[in-house]
């Protein structure tokens, strides 16, 4: 054999590892982009252990939902982090905000940008099915 299991080894980590900082380096380009396009600072991001794929804050954030508490850890999330934040979740890069300046933005500017995503069953229950909250379906 010419090359050893260990030296296969060490080189799938290097490779990752060149991955990982590339991938962030371009995550990082896109989001100076973004808010130079649109005139914004950049998000204030929670912060995670990255090679952890933001799995510590998905698992809270199930086990909030499956607990029935998931608008309290919202809020708790909100009052720590302030009312604009951004976060990774398994490679997702996701912003939340409750400030109402941002939200108006949203709502009158490159509407078709921004995923409503699957809150439809999580929000239907308080907000209805009203046309914000069905992405125009």
């Amino acid at each position: 054999m010419l090359y050893s299991y260990g030296t296969a080894l060490i080189v799938v980590l290097v490779s990752s590892a060149i991955y990982y900082v590339y991938v962030r380096y371009q995550a990082s380009i896109a989001a100076q982009a973004f808010c130079k396009q649109h005139g914004c600072l950049p998000f204030k991001a929670i912060s995670q252990n990255s090679m952890l794929l933001g799995y510590p804050l998905l698992r809270n954030l199930i086990k909030a939902k499956r607990a029935h508490g998931f608008m309290a850890f919202l809020q708790d999330t909100f009052e720590k982090y302030g009312p604009t934040f951004a976060f990774t979740i398994l490679g997702n890069y996701c912003a939340l905000t409750h400030e109402m300046e941002n939200i108006k933005a949203i709502l009158a500017t490159n509407f078709d940008d921004w995923s409503i995503g699957h809150r439809d069953k999580e929000f239907s229950p308080l907000l209805g099915h009203g046309g914000i909250f069905t992405s125009g379906e």
